[in-house]
């Protein structure tokens, strides 16, 4: 890839670049980065330590989609995110007390992607890492690319999914007195439906538009499909092209498109000491075709 003047850019995945500059420099050359970040899914700016406003105005700025018709697309921030609910404020996680504060290596089994459950999913996500007081090796946040997951699909897989839906439950509530599927905190509901494949509305290209391990298809046949995507789940293969970790330093500002990646975390650092800034940009529509 080519790189413009004062930019330090590695190629690390065919999915992901990262790079070594200034808030300022993205700002100025706004447009080779939101077109770099619609063609590889995601952007690593190391140590860029981005005030609140410059990461809300990068977002805004690198967004590409449907929701440039707002004039406006920033959807939501987070400030000084720990995931504390997750933790029970560093008590337990699912029930099981923290042993020493120390987060389970078992978090890193969520992969999803960010509310999934609209009818208008955010766009971009991107998290400015302001704390980082963990061990190397720990804490690192997986993505992964449904592009090439959609590659690994036979053509008659294909032909199939172009007519499926998916269900989309990802952090949904069970009544455990019904067994009935409820409303939870993040305000998701049941019937919340998308196509099986999604086509990006920058670049026209196809992903398999599956939101964590909760996708659910009423046709039994989609069992295939997760007999295909699920054990990638589980491999958290550091050579595979389609997976990467990225190993945080505090002032890292990762964007990622919530289009065609997903994400998760690993444990193993104590609570409280990994703390980062979210916000989201855009919301656009799924839809698969022309």
């Amino acid at each position: 890839m080519s790189c413009s003047t004062n930019l330090v850019c590695v190629s690390i995945k065919p999915f992901l670049s990262t790079h070594k500059v200034s808030a300022k420099d993205i700002l100025e050359d706004a447009p080779y980065y939101a077109d770099l970040l619609a063609d590889r899914k995601g952007l690593v700016f190391k140590e860029l330590h981005p005030t609140r406003n410059e990461q809300v105005y990068i977002a805004e700025l690198l967004y590409q989609g449907d929701d440039n018709r707002t004039g406006r697309a920033l959807t939501g921030v987070i400030w000084d995110q720990d995931h504390a609910g997750m933790f029970n404020n560093g008590l337990d996680f699912g029930g099981e007390p923290l042993q020493d504060g120390l987060t389970p290596e078992r978090t890193k089994i969520g992969w999803h992607s960010d509310h999934p459950y609209f009818p208008q999913p955010p766009s971009l996500a991107s998290m400015h890492m302001t704390k980082c007081d963990m061990p190397a090796g720990v804490g690192r946040t997986w993505l992964m690319d449904l592009e090439q997951v959609f590659d690994m699909l036979s053509p008659d897989q294909v032909a199939w999914l172009k007519d499926v839906k998916l269900e989309h439950r990802t952090g949904n509530s069970v009544d455990p007195e019904t067994g009935l599927n409820g409303r939870n905190l993040d305000g998701e509901e049941p019937g919340a439906h998308h196509p099986a494949l999604r086509t990006h509305p920058v670049t026209g290209r196809t992903c398999l538009y599956v939101s964590g391990h909760n996708c659910l298809a009423e046709d039994a046949a989609f069992e295939e499909i997760r007999k295909l995507y699920l054990p990638l789940f589980a491999e958290y293969d550091e050579e595979a092209s389609y997976a990467y970790a990225h190993e945080w330093s505090a002032g890292d500002l990762v964007i990622w498109d919530n289009r065609n990646l997903l994400h998760t975390f690993e444990g193993g650092w104590v609570f409280g000491t990994r703390i980062f800034d979210q916000v989201y940009c855009g919301r656009d529509t799924p839809y698969y075709g022309d």
